[in-house]
């Protein structure tokens, strides 16, 4: 069964990769949010169907868990690559926030819980990111 988990997330990866396009760092930030935040949705809306079917067995299998892992620490390394210039000295918590609220466990909960559109999810998590890291942003 661990073998048949790994061969769907290898699908998965691969099909997810297509919709990922680096962002260039030097872009000015409002462009890279805009950029950041529709290809983000895109994603996760990509891969809802596979993270709704983890939750079920991801706790049963060490391959799927493994797998989400992985998948959430590109997540994170990505929101860190593309907002790098706006982190500052706190950068741990920072980080944290800003992955958290870029997240598919956050996307879902405004798609499935709160009956949010794509497009009210994407401004929310505009307004989350803007308000974490952009010009006016405070931290801690």
């Amino acid at each position: 069964l661990e073998t048949l988990h790994a061969s769907v997330a290898e699908r998965w990866v691969g099909r997810v990769a297509q919709l990922r396009v680096p962002i260039d760092v030097s872009l000015p930030f409002a462009d890279r949010v805009d950029s950041f935040v529709a290809q983000r949705g895109q994603l996760l809306e990509a891969v809802t169907p596979i993270r709704r079917a983890a939750a079920v067995h991801g706790p049963f299998s060490v391959e799927i868990t493994a797998r989400l892992r992985d998948g959430q620490a590109f997540l994170r390394a990505e929101v860190e690559t593309v907002f790098a210039p706006e982190l500052s000295g706190s950068r741990a918590e920072q980080l944290d926030a800003l992955d958290m609220a870029c997240s598919w466990a956050v996307w879902e909960g405004l798609r499935a819980g709160l009956g949010r559109s794509e497009a009210e999810a994407a401004a929310t998590m505009r307004h989350s990111v803007v308000a974490l890291v952009g010009p006016d942003a405070t931290t801690g």
